[in-house]
């Protein structure tokens, strides 16, 4: 979103996810993204990509978080849950 609130601004390198699917907040302040090429992109606040999983799945179209806010992604007849492996996904 720009400064003034007025319009969304894409994100720097953003082009390299390919498109969106589906998004869900994390608890910091960032973004879990869906993706169509593939797997789930972890964006930060700032903008920052800061990691990629699942890259296995043909798409993610649904991300979820469940009671013990665990994230699971689902999409072409799969899902499973995301872990973290030195702080990142």
């Amino acid at each position: 979103m720009s400064e003034d609130r007025a319009r969304w601004v894409p994100l720097e390198k953003s082009k390299l996810l390919g498109v969106v699917f589906d998004l869900l907040p994390d608890l910091k302040g960032g973004l879990f993204a869906g993706l169509r090429l593939g797997g789930v992109a972890e964006i930060r606040a700032d903008g920052t990509i800061t990691g990629r999983a699942g890259v296995h799945l043909a798409f993610v179209d649904q991300l979820a978080r469940d009671g013990d806010g665990q994230v699971w992604a689902a999409g072409s007849g799969m899902r499973g849950r995301l872990r973290r492996r030195w702080g990142r996904i």
